[in-house]
């Protein structure tokens, strides 16, 4: 069975947006997707995915505002809502669910198979599932911007413990396993 991790950036005072929502503040940033926990390999490993219904709607506002932009991920998606949707990008495979969250990455788990299921974010999200040990692994580019507010990158405490760490290009890359420290 893979893993499930939660895969973000976030600036070196721990947000992954800026106050208004934002992700430009990642433009210009030197990250080599073929480097140290670079998005080709990643994205290689993931079978599924489950994000939260803020990251669907920035998705939606953002980056696909226009409708005819195509759907970025070939994987399964699971987005967490209470609400429903209005638009459904084409060629996106998202199931839209308020389950708990166990069923939710059980799902998710299932349809990955032996791959790796990505926590697209965000971060109250990857929180709850963290507490519910739902989480196996953080994967972080932590950027040299500070944007002093925003969302965070993990709003509640998270045991955690460090087993790479390295650099790709202007981002310290690290990757954390989530649970209590080894005796």
């Amino acid at each position: 069975m893979g893993r499930t991790i939660y895969y973000t950036a976030m600036s070196v005072d721990g947000f992954i947006a800026d106050p208004q929502g934002s992700l430009g503040w990642l433009d210009g940033l030197d990250h080599d997707p073929d480097g140290l926990l670079g998005w080709t390999a990643f994205d290689a490993s993931v079978g599924s995915f489950v994000m939260g219904r803020a990251t669907f709607d920035w998705l939606l506002s953002g980056p696909l505002a226009d409708p005819t932009t195509p759907w970025p991920h070939r994987q399964p998606g699971w987005v967490l809502t209470h609400r429903p949707v209005e638009r459904v990008p084409e060629g996106a495979r998202l199931t839209f669910t308020d389950a708990p969250l166990g069923e939710v990455v059980a799902a998710a788990r299932e349809a990955a198979a032996e791959a790796d299921v990505w926590i697209a974010g965000g971060g109250v999200l990857a929180s709850a599932l963290a507490r519910a040990g739902l989480v196996d692994e953080i994967w972080l580019s932590v950027a040299p911007v500070a944007l002093g507010g925003g969302a965070p990158v993990l709003p509640a405490a998270a045991p955690l413990r460090l087993v790479q760490e390295g650099r790709n290009g202007d981002f310290a890359a690290l990757r954390y396993v989530v649970g209590p420290q080894p005796s």
